[in-house]
């Protein structure tokens, strides 16, 4: 649904966030001192929570693994042609919402072994 941009990023970071199980989490920097990294404990308040994941967008030349980064970036950071194997290096893009942030690693295309 984000090809068409029905939704913005921090919606689907939001979805992303309440699909997502985690078991331990670790204190924010935003949190208070002694505030439980789960944001339960004594105080009233919910310590805000601030989660970071890294993604990795794997596949084969040409599926538009550029494009995907691009568009969860909402700018043009990496190259997007039709010609395979336009990226040669790793490209990382730092997608931030208001509680999370996500790494977004493009990666070149994996060409299988043609044997």
């Amino acid at each position: 649904k984000y090809a068409d941009k029905s939704r913005s990023v921090d919606e689907l970071l939001a979805d992303l966030d309440g699909r997502l199980d985690y078991d331990g989490r670790m204190p924010s920097k935003a949190s208070p001192p002694g505030a439980s990294p789960d944001g339960g404990g004594d105080g009233d308040a919910r310590p805000a929570v601030h989660r970071f994941a890294l993604l990795t967008i794997l596949g084969r030349p040409n599926m538009g693994k550029s494009t995907l980064l691009n568009a969860l970036l909402d700018e043009r950071l990496a190259i997007a042609t039709r010609r395979p194997q336009t990226t040669r290096h790793a490209i990382l893009g730092v997608v931030t919402g208001e509680r999370c942030q996500v790494a977004v690693t493009d990666t070149p295309g994996i060409i299988p072994d043609p044997s």
